[in-house]
């Protein structure tokens, strides 16, 4: 319910705007079917300032370490992440920064959906969430990663994929 709501809440701004500044032929669809009269304005991607320097290197990076930057919501894909391993994967660590939907659900719930989750796949000792991650931490998170994946079932230009990419990361997006 939270999320329509939001949805038709940001429609309505959408609605109302005379300019709209977005970066990707997605952003300018959405724009044109909510507000055909609005001015779009193309804005490319900027990235935070840490992503730009620094590279990824093989020999530093912690071996048969995932790292993908959220499972907040079921489109985010972590669910399809886990039933993706095999029995070689699962020597594997996961990495995910606190989720978005902490803020929906509580705790308690929260950590019953992931505990659950990952009991399933059989990889619970396998999974590490590190909490709400700086610029800097994130970009660490990045480099320590054998590989960045982004399970994701929708996605418009995500950042992660961006940051990852800057920094030479190995990616997998589906």
């Amino acid at each position: 319910e939270k999320f329509v709501l939001r949805g038709l809440l940001e429609e309505k701004a959408l609605q109302k705007a005379r300019h709209i500044i977005g970066r990707t032929d997605w952003d300018l669809a959405c724009v044109r079917r909510i507000n055909p009269e609005a001015k779009y304005h193309f804005c490319n991607e900027t990235l935070r300032k840490p992503f730009y320097q620094g590279t990824w290197r093989y020999e530093s990076c912690r071996k048969h370490r995932i790292f993908a930057s959220s499972c907040a919501y079921p489109v985010k894909g972590f669910h399809y992440l886990l039933e993706a391993f095999d029995e070689k994967t699962l020597e594997c660590t996961l990495a995910f920064p606190a989720p978005y939907f902490l803020q929906l659900l509580s705790m308690s719930q929260f950590y019953a959906t992931r505990e659950d989750l990952a009991e399933q796949y059989g990889v619970e000792d396998k999974i590490e969430f590190l909490g709400s991650l700086s610029g800097e931490e994130m970009k660490q998170a990045f480099l320590d990663a054998n590989v960045f994946v982004l399970p994701s079932t929708i996605e418009n230009s995500p950042n992660s994929l961006g940051e990852a990419m800057l920094l030479g990361v190995p990616c997998v997006a589906v």
